[in-house]
């Protein structure tokens, strides 16, 4: 019979700042196709944790608009969440309805993993 061994609880992975900077606590990593916050602060050379769940209050492009339940991409040229899906990576839903304008939005963070038809 073949077994398995818990890694880790769903929700977040563990992290190797590879960059020569600091990555702030809260601040958006984007790691292949996994999207997530760091949960603290990451020195670089050290391991740290990502949350890739949870309902997270993001920057969002200031002419998006969004309804709730709408599905949320990550804009990585622009460092920002649109309701666009082009080449962007889904990363999840609105919580809250957005308006044009707004600076920030809150997005339920989803590992679907998929990236937009190109």
């Amino acid at each position: 019979m073949a077994t398995g061994r818990l890694y880790q609880n769903e929700g977040c992975y563990d992290f190797v700042n590879a960059t020569e900077a600091t990555i702030a606590s809260g601040e958006i990593v984007v790691n292949g196709n996994v999207f997530g916050c760091a949960i603290r602060a990451i020195k670089p050379g050290e391991l740290g944790a990502i949350q890739t769940n949870g309902i997270w209050e993001l920057p969002i492009a200031s002419a998006t608009t969004a309804t709730i339940g709408a599905l949320a991409y990550w804009d990585a040229t622009n460092a920002v969440v649109t309701a666009t899906a082009s080449t962007n990576l889904q990363i999840g839903y609105f919580v809250k309805a957005s308006a044009s304008g707004e600076t920030t939005c809150t997005v339920a963070l989803t590992q679907t993993g998929i990236k937009a038809a190109q």
